[in-house]
Order: C-alpha cells, then structure tokens, then sequence
C-alpha cells in the first residue's frame, strides 16, 4: 500500500492510501483481528459511506445508480430492436422531435396485441411487444425531458384546450 501509520493511543497499524486531496484509511488492524473501518482522514466525507467488496476493495457508491438492477438480457433485446429500427426508421430517429401521443399510440398498440395473447411483433420486426412497450416508453420519456411542453398533447390536455382550459 502506501504510507503505513502507527496509532499508539490505539494500538493499531494503520495503512492509508494517498490521494491528490490527503489520505484515506484503508486498512487497520489489532494484530489479531483484522477489520475495515474506512474512517476518512482527509476528503470523501461528502461522498456517503463506503462499502467494503468482497475482495476487501473500497468503493463509494452509496446514492449512486446502480446498474446491477437492470437484466443485460432485457438492455441487448432493447438494443437488438433499437438496431433493427436504425434499418427502419435511421439512426437516432428516435430523439427527433414527436408529440408523447405519437409513441403512446404505438405503445398502447404493443401493448394491446400483448394482451390479446400475441407475444411478438408479427409481420413487423417479430421481436417481443414487451420489447416495444419499453422502447416507446422510452422514447416518451426522452422526448418529454428534451421538449417538454412542446412535445406534450396528452389527452388531459387536449381536454382542457377543448375546454378552453389552459
């Protein structure tokens, strides 16, 4: 490791890592019992707790996303359709401009052929319906965040508008 420190109030060995901003407990012991405190010296204080791998590594990844939630079987097919669509539609046709009914619609049809007991896409790109429920959940989702009210004429809306509501 890096400059190993010795606490006589303690008695303890001390090793810390260097970083540009100070140093970091890494590691201490009793001499007989080993255990991984991780008590900051200098810097990390606002970067949550530490967890201990299993290989004893430190990491901070407390509040941040984790990916390991997320199938990769269920990401690839997302991707696979996606490609598939490139071939369609162009690349990245997708983030182009288009109101939320736009995929809505498709999605809701997804989804109603998946209701209805048809498990994919037949005659278009015969991958799952669940596949393009996802994809054009998505693509509502980046579009609202890119355009937002621009892109927003869900049904409430138009209501209101036919109201005179605005």
């Amino acid at each position: 490791m890096y400059p190993i420190g010795f606490d006589e109030k303690k008695d303890k060995i001390i090793v810390y890592r260097r970083f540009t901003d100070g140093y970091e407990c890494f590691w201490e012991s009793n001499y007989s019992k080993h255990f991984f405190p991780f008590q900051s010296v200098v810097g990390h204080e606002d970067e949550g707790d530490a967890e201990v791998s299993s290989g004893g590594s430190l990491r901070y990844n407390t509040g941040k996303p984790q990916f390991s939630h997320l199938s990769p079987d269920f990401i690839m097919e997302m991707a696979n359709l996606m490609t598939k669509s490139a071939e369609k539609y162009s690349r990245q046709n997708w983030l182009r401009k288009q109101d939320i009914r736009t995929a809505a619609d498709s999605l809701f049809r997804h989804y109603s052929a998946f209701m209805s007991g048809q498990d994919n896409d037949e005659g278009g790109s015969e991958m799952s319906h669940l596949l393009h429920i996802a994809v054009n959940a998505m693509i509502m989702w980046e579009n609202y965040r890119m355009y937002g009210k621009e892109v927003d004429n869900r049904f409430y809306k138009t209501i209101k508008e036919l109201m005179g509501e605005n």
